[in-house]
Order: structure tokens, then C-alpha cells, then sequence
């Protein structure tokens, strides 16, 4: 319930077309912190400026989301390489 208080405070800049099902993006959104939540809006913003409108709609949020989501996936898995930057020891 936090999380979409969250997202419908940074959505509340963007001029939007019909409902948006806040609760719908925000179960996509497990785990996303504030600045996610806000990187969701800003991306829902981008999809409408392709698609050349100047408001957003919602699967312009799902699209964000699911955007993020893929991208949340590829930086977890990431793998550390614990030789790297060692200082010239080995």
C-alpha cells in the first residue's frame, strides 16, 4: 500500500489518459524502492514520447515497469569478480 502511495506522488506530475491501475504496476513492482517506483514514471513518460503524445496511459506504465523489472533482473545477476581491482597483487 506504501509502495503505490509512492508511485501515484511521482505520477502526479504526468498528464495521464483514462485509469490507471496503480495496484496492478505496483505487484509488478516487488521489491522496487522509492527511486524505482520514480524511475517507473519517468519511463511511462518516455513510452509516451515515442509513441508521440503528450500524456501517458496505463500500458505505458506496465511497459516501464516490466522494463525495469528485466533490468533489476540483469543487475542482480551480475557476478562480482572477487580478482578485479585487487591492487596489482596477483
Amino acid at each position: 500500500a506504501a509502495r503505490m502511495e509512492i508511485l501515484k506522488i511521482h505520477a502526479t506530475h504526468l498528464a495521464k489518459h483514462g485509469d490507471i491501475d496503480y495496484e496492478a504496476v505496483v505487484k509488478l513492482a516487488e521489491n522496487f524502492n522509492g527511486a524505482d517506483l520514480r524511475n517507473i514514471c519517468t519511463e511511462a513518460g518516455m513510452f509516451a514520447i515515442r509513441d508521440e503524445r503528450d500524456y501517458t496511459v496505463h500500458e505505458d506504465f506496465m511497459k516501464a515497469v516490466r522494463k525495469l523489472v528485466e533490468a533489476k533482473k540483469l543487475e542482480s545477476s551480475l557476478t562480482y569478480d572477487s580478482s578485479f581491482g585487487d591492487g596489482g597483487k596477483s
